[in-house]
Formats: structure tokens, sequence, C-alpha cells
């Protein structure tokens, strides 16, 4: 052991004279590394103060050797854990577990292994302060102890009973002798990884011969006997992760907000997901969040990890990194550095070509077994990870020609596999095109770079391919428009590949979609045709065709639906892709549904289910799931469709679409609501959340507003009215469309309140405004399944609800089909432009008294979307009226300001169907 330096004390004048040691210096006396020193000193137990002049721990020597008498007293049942304990333990249940079970089935060397910071020690401490309520412990920290004889050395200072022997060989075996035999039941060891062969030898031979072993390491030791516990980092994933939770606690115990604010959520996922889980990194973090705000903590961490180093009490997360590896091989770096360069999970094969070599089997297990080349669990094939601080800290000691061969080699293999990624349509294919993501922006950007120099924009194009798959599932995110904004700046001056110019032209078409900038997304597509037919690409024309019927059908364009499926059709039949015939499929089930022919529909939708099973196109069989949901709905099968919308989410979920997840949880909201069964707001709510966190507003929008049907039925009509107001800034004319009608059940939620207090005449005009919002889309309505389920709710809710008023002169039946003036009553059934005219009169009568509907607007009323010359179009309605005039209507129909309206002086009643 090295001489302590003394410095200066802290302040001199009001205490005796003291022996102050560094970091170094009393980590030495101690026996255990400067970042186990300092792990220790965070707890508060440690006799150390802040150097005056430099600001850096100091240490009382005395009380430093008193702390260490007190902390090597043998322990007896019900002592503490072994190590001070300086932060809670969150999100390890299963892994203490994982100890239990290691000893109760035998195991006699356990080492727990992970990356520098995991949490190993803690862990062990944390199980140790629990078993030794039952067991005798003897523990220790191996410290700086490197041979045999040193750790034998530090390990007869703590075990009850051992003497210091005369010889190095004699010492081993007494303590060996004095273990078996003497009242330490488990021996608990601290930074395994420090030890020689020889050490690591004589601890195998110790667990072999006299007491369990539970030890802790950087890297597995491959003793003869060990089980070995592989900790990983805590799960970052959501704002109530388990890496969240540590880090809102420890904010907390720094002096930070008890609770935290429903703003900084967003803000804590996104910094313990930066510094992956790993629970020192999360305890720095948290311990600079007082000073600096959660916020500002974000930002500064996405810009670079230093500020974790800045506050050396702590223990610095880089340096941590640096020293392990500053333990492997030069094999091991270069391929930890091709791995780093990958950014995300990585095979083998995948390192290979980045490298553009064969790569040894021995450095890729090295790395392994020190936890710096992770397996990824969750990976269908044998993938590794590379931890995010691992994997900065290699960049940036990678120098910058090693980098650039390295960028060189990756952005090479990338552009060749993009087009394949991109053309799985599987949904094991986005999640591996997900996976990759970082790494595929890393090449694009390298090859877009180059593009916008001038060169070859073809691999840029083909990288923007794949990482443009996403948006059809997941919407558009501010990095997949970037892509797609420069790919597409930098091919406009390039020729390139006119395919995947049209892949991304699709994509694009995606974007406007999801803004409900349709005529927009009609422009791409039919640019993606354009540039398919160039290239001879049959796939990208069918995909793209089957855009555009798609479009032509929501706009009930019967003819130019059926034009694009028929070109879709042949460009299939050429390219026999089996993605555009399920979506060709779908597309056809839909127009079945939309006409009503529930039969076909159901069978188009069976098969499209099979063809994206087969595929393994988890959106796709969501939403032949949802559209079989649709069919039992219409079919009024309430169960079934509940069942089938329930089961779409699910694989929704699966999938990764989170679009789709969101539409059919409105659906199964809507489902229920119209069934009349339990409150169905909180599944609406749910639904609408989810499609706003995936970017879809237009569905959101939908769902809100049978949201607000149901508010108004419950006669909240200001929740209902603002839910209202809220979506009809909307820019989609449908949607408006879809507002407008929605906005019916409020008419006639203010409609029964006015009977409730005996106002008939308004209880009848707000009835009467329902009626002409149900009628306010007309024929336009009929190819639009959506349109037309909102429009016949709203009109079923206005035929339960009729309020007549007695003694009225002019009574008129439901739409029109019958009059009775004054106890006569004529049939209109069979006249069906006289009852149109006379249902608008009399609409217009009660909504608006006293004005006059112009000849045209009765026209438009009496022979919708008919061609009719004006002067025959005016004769037509002189003719109508005359006969309504004839039937009754004499001395109530009146002409004015060139239009007619019922006289305002006499009383209109309307009736019920």
């Amino acid at each position: 052991m090295y001489p302590a330096p003394v410095v200066e004390p802290p302040s001199a004048s009001d205490r005796e004279p003291a022996r102050w040691l560094t970091i170094g210096a009393a980590s030495a006396l101690i026996g255990v590394s400067p970042s186990t020193l300092r792990r220790w000193d965070s707890s508060g137990d440690l006799p150390a103060e802040r150097d005056a002049k430099t600001g850096h721990r100091v240490y009382d020597e005395v009380a430093l050797r008193r702390w260490m008498a007190e902390r090597d007293r043998p322990a007896d049942p019900g002592a503490g854990p072994a190590w001070p304990i300086a932060a809670p333990l969150i999100g390890r249940e299963a892994d203490l577990a994982a100890l239990d079970a290691a000893f109760a089935e035998g195991a006699r060397l356990v080492v727990v292994i992970g990356l520098p910071g995991v949490g190993k020690s803690r862990l062990v401490a944390s199980w140790v302060a629990r078993v030794s309520r039952e067991r005798r412990v003897a523990s220790s920290a191996v410290g700086s102890c490197v041979t045999r004889d040193a750790l034998a050395q530090t390990l007869a200072a703590v075990v009850p009973g051992a003497a210091r022997a005369s010889s190095a060989d004699a010492m081993a075996d007494d303590l060996a002798r004095t273990l078996r035999e003497g009242p330490t039941e488990l021996l608990v060891l601290d930074e395994l990884e420090n030890l020689d062969p020889d050490a690591l030898a004589f601890v195998a031979r110790l667990a072999r011969e006299s007491v369990p072993v539970v030890a802790t390491s950087r890297a597995r030791p491959h003793l003869s006997g060990e089980r070995v516990l592989p900790l990983r980092p805590l799960d970052a994933a959501g704002d109530t992760s388990p890496a969240a939770r540590l880090f809102e606690q420890r904010v907390k115990a720094f002096g930070g907000p008890a609770e935290p604010d429903a703003r900084t959520r967003p803000d804590v996922e996104a910094i313990v997901q930066r510094l992956g889980g790993l629970p020192l990194a999360i305890e720095l973090a948290a311990s600079l969040a007082p000073s600096v705000g959660i916020a500002r903590l974000r930002r500064e961490l996405e810009t670079s990890l230093a500020a974790l180093d800045a506050d050396a009490s702590h223990g610095a997360p880089a340096r941590s990194v640096i020293d392990a590896l500053s333990r492997l091989s030069s094999e091991a770096v270069a391929v930890l550095e091709a791995a780093a360069v990958v950014a995300g999970p990585v095979s083998l094969e995948d390192l290979e070509h980045v490298v553009g070599a064969p790569i040894p089997l021995a450095p890729l297990q090295e790395l392994v077994d020190h936890s710096l080349l992770v397996p990824d669990d969750a990976s269908p094939t044998h993938r590794f990870t590379v931890h995010t601080l691992v994997r900065e800290m290699v960049l940036e000691r990678a120098g910058e020609g090693r980098r650039a061969e390295l960028d060189t080699g990756h952005a090479a293999w990338r552009a060749a596999q993009a087009l394949d990624l991109a053309r799985d349509r599987s949904s094991s294919g986005l999640r591996t095109i997900l996976a990759a993501e970082d790494g595929l922006m890393r090449a694009w950007e390298w090859w877009i770079a180059r593009a916008e120099r001038g060169e070859d924009v073809t691999p840029a194009a083909h990288l923007a391919v794949a990482l443009g798959r996403p948006v059809e599932i997941l919407g558009p995110t501010p990095r997949t428009l970037e892509v797609l904004d420069r790919t597409e700046a930098a091919t406009e001056g390039q020729r390139g590949d006119p395919a995947a110019r049209g892949e991304l032209a699709i994509y694009r078409g995606y974007v406007h979609l999801s803004r409900s900038e349709f005529d927009a997304a009609r422009a791409r597509y039919r640019a993606a045709v354009a540039l398919a037919e160039e290239a001879g690409d049959a796939r990208v024309e069918a995909l793209a065709c089957c855009q555009l019927a798609w479009l032509a059908a929501r706009d009930g364009d019967q003819e130019e639906m059926v034009a694009a499926r028929d070109r879709a059709a042949r460009a299939i039949a050429a390219c026999k892709d089996p993605v555009a015939d399920l979506l060709l499929s779908s597309l056809q089930a839909q127009d079945d549904l939309s006409r009503g022919h529930l039969v076909r529909a159901r069978r188009g939708f069976e098969r499209v289910r099979a063809l994206a099973v087969r595929v393994g196109d988890g959106s796709n069989e969501a939403s032949a799931l949802g559209f079989l949901g649709a069919v039992a709905f219409d079919g009024g099968d309430v169960d079934e469709a509940e069942r089938c919308y329930r089961r779409a989410v699910e694989v929704a979920a699966e999938s990764g679409a989170r679009i789709m997840e969101g539409i059919f949880m409105g659906q199964q909201a809507r489902a229920l609501h119209l069934a009349g069964g339990a409150d169905p707001e909180p599944a609406y709510r749910a639904a609408i959340e989810r499609l706003e966190q995936a970017g879809a507003a237009r569905f959101a929008q939908l769902f809100r507003t049978w949201r607000a049907v149901y508010l108004a039925q419950r006669d909240e009509l200001e929740a209902a009215t603002r839910e209202l107001d809220h979506c009809d800034a909307f820019p989609d004319r449908q949607a408006r469309a879809v507002v407008e009608m929605q906005r019916g059940h409020v008419d006639l939620a203010r409609a029964r309140d006015a009977h409730e207090e005996g106002a008939l005449a308004a209880a009848r005009r707000h009835w009467a405004h329902a009626c002409l919002r149900a009628q306010a889309l007309g024929s336009a309505a009929e190819p639009l399944r959506e349109l037309r389920l909102v429009r016949d709710y709203l009109e079923r809710s206005i035929v339960a609800q009729p309020f007549v008023l007695a003694g009225a002169p002019l009574t008129v039946g439901w739409r029109g089909q019958w009059m009775e003036v004054d106890g006569a009553r004529a049939d209109l059934r069979r006249r069906v432009p006289l009852r149109r005219i006379l249902w608008d009169l009399a609409l217009r009568r009660l909504t608006e008294p006293g004005r006059a509907v112009p000849a045209e607007e009765l026209i438009d009323s009496g022979w919708p979307e008919e061609r009719i010359l004006p002067d025959a179009a005016i004769h037509r309605l002189h003719v109508a009226l005359s006969t309504l005039r004839r039937l009754g209507l004499r001395d109530l129909l009146r002409s004015e300001d060139g239009g007619y309206l019922l006289a305002p002086q006499h009383e209109v009643d309307l009736a019920g169907a």
C-alpha cells in the first residue's frame, strides 16, 4: 500500500490538527477502488469533508480507521447490510428473487455481473441486509487486492476467528478452515474483476470447500461451479417505469419537488431513456436536477453526457466505462467500435458487414463477459446491444480516421440492405426497422450529405424508403419528415432510382393523409404511379393505385374508385405482391360493406385477415378484424362486433400499429355507446388520447364528436358543445359534415329541456334544427359508411322524440310523407318531389319563420343532383307548388321576395314517423 499523501484540513482554526487523506490515499487505506469509495461516501457515513481550497473530498485518517474497525466487526444475525445504502432499490424484485432461487437450488458461488454503475453492489447489499437476519455474513470489497495473498490478508481481517499465519499458503489454508468450521455462513465479495487468476481460483476454492460465496464483478470470472446472474439497466420505457421512479425519488432526496409535475413527466422519461436506465447515471442526473431544473437537464443531456462527470463525489460513469475499456484486448475494442457505429441491436453478421472482414469469436465473447456487448433477449434472432453511455465513450475515444472508416462501411452496408428492410411488410420487419432506426439515420445522413454535394442520390433514397416505412403505421415524426424533405429536395436535381422515388411519394401521401390534406395526398399517389411506370415497377404502381382507389371511395366517386382498383389489379397480376393483393382485397370488401352487402364483405375481410397472417402484417390483420367488427355491428350482432374490435386492438398493439389501435379502441367505445351498455366515456377518452399521441388528429376528432353525442344525451350540453367546437376547426370537409350532424344531438337535448319546461314552440324549433342537420348532406352520404352511420343514428334519435302541438292548422308527417290541413289528410308517399319540397318548407318555417326559401333551393330539394335546364326546373317547381296548394296549402303557402314560405302567422306541426 503506497504512502498516504497529506493535505491541509478544510478549516484548521477551530479544531485539533488532523491527518487528511486524498480520495486515492483513503481508498488505498480501506482497500477499495476510488469509485467504490465515492459510492460509499455518497451515503454520508464516511468521515469526510470538502477541502476549502480545491473543492475535493478529503478524509480524516484517524476517524477513517475507527470507521473501518467498526465496519469490520463480525456480523451477527440481524446485522445491517455489508455496504452503505446510498439509493433505494427500485425495479429489482426479479433480480432479488433470482439470488434467492440460486442459493435455494444449492449454488455455492453466485456472481452478479453487469456494466459499471448498473447497481451490482447495491443489489447484493440489499439482499445481504435481508439474509443476514438468518445467517452470519462476512463481507469485504476486493478493492485493490489483486493477488491471492492480498485477498487472504483482507479476508482474514473480516472473518471471525481467522489468524494471520506465518506464510501466505498457511494463511490461505487457515482462512479456508476457519470459514468452514467457524460461525460464518456466507461470504460476500465486491469487485471481483480486480483479482488475478490465482486469486479467483482461491475464491472458487473457498466456495467449494468452505462457505457459499456471492460476489459482484464487471466481467464474468469463468470459475468452476459459478452461477452467473447478469444485471441489466432498469426499464426506462414510460413515465412510470422503474428508471423514472428512481429518478423522481432521488430528485426528491436531493431537495427537488416532492411530487413530479405532470408537465415534467415527458422530460423525466426522456432523461432516463437517454441514460439507458443506468442507476448510477440516474443518481448523478437527479443530483443536478434541483439546481438546473428537469427541462434544462434534459436539454443538456441530449447534447452531451459530460455533465454527469462534474460531481466527482458521486463517481463518474464515463471514467468507469473508460476503466472497463482499458481492460479489453485491442481486438475486442475494434469489435466494440463497430457495434457502437451500428447504434442498435446488431448481429455478428452485421458487424462483419461493417468491418468488411470475418470477426473471431474470442473478442466477441470477451465483450459479452465484460457486459459491454449484451445479448438482446427480445430479439427473435441472436443480436447484441451496446449501452448508450458505452457507445458514446467508445466513439469519442476512437480516432477520427477510425470513425470515418467505420462510418463508410456502415453506410454502404445500410444502403445495400435498406430496400429489403422496407419491403418486408411484416410486423417483425417494421420492428426491425424501428430497432435499427438510429443506425439507418446515421447512414442516411452520411449519404444525403454526399447527395447534396452532387453525388449519386440513390443510396440516400433507398435509406429514406426504409426510414419512411413506419409512416404508414405510426404516422409522421419530425425525424421522418426531415428524411422525406431532404431526400425529395436532393432528387429534384438528379434522377436517381424512380422506383424508390415513387415509394417516397407514397410515404409523402401518408403524411398528407395524417393531416387530412386529401388533394395533396392524391397528387402524391398519382406522381408515384407515374414514377412506377417509368421504373417498370408494378409493385409500387399497385400500392399507389390502391391508395387512389381508397381516396375515390372515400369521396363517393364510384367510377374513379373502380378505375383505380382495376389498374391496381392489373399491376398486382404482374408483380404478384401479397401485400398489394391484400390491400386490393380489403378495398373490395370495404366497398361491399359500404353498399350493405354484409355476407360478401365478411368473406372478403376473412380473406384479407388470412393473407395478413400469412404475410405477418399485424397492421392489416388488425384492420381486417376491425372491419369484421363493423360487419357484425351493421348486422346487429353487437357482442360479436365488440369481440372483433377487442381482438383488433390487441393485434394492433402487438404489431405497434398505434393509429390502428386507437381507431378500433374508438370503434369499440362507439359499439358500447350505441348498444346502450355501460358508460362509454372512459373508452372514448382512452381512444382519443391514443390517437392524439399517434398524430392521427382526424380520427381523434371523429371520436370526439361521438363523445359529444354521449355528453349531450346526458344533458351535459356545455361539455358537448365544447367538444364539437374543438372539432369544428378541422379542415376536412367530411369531418366538418360529421360535426354538423352530431350537433343535431345537442339540438335534441335542448328540445327535451324546452319540452319539459312547457316551451313547446322552442322544443319544435330545436327538433326541426336537428332534422335539417340530418339531411344536410343528402345523397352524398349514401356511399360513405361513416357519414351514413352518423346520419342514421341522428335520424333514429329524432324519430324517437316527436313534439306535437295540438290544434295546428297544418301538420306535416315525417319527411313530408303526408300532410293534414284542418283535419283533411293528403298522402304524398308516392309523390317524392312534393314531399321533399313540403318537408323543406315546414322545417324552414320552424327554424327561420318569415324567411322565404329561394326557388333554387326548393328545386334542389325536390330534384337533388338532377341536371335540369333552368326554364324546365322553374316550370317543374311551379307545377309542384300548384299541386300542394290544390291539396290544401292554398291559404298557407305564400310567394315572397322570389321565394316561397309557409305563412308565419299559422302554426305548423311536425309528426314523427
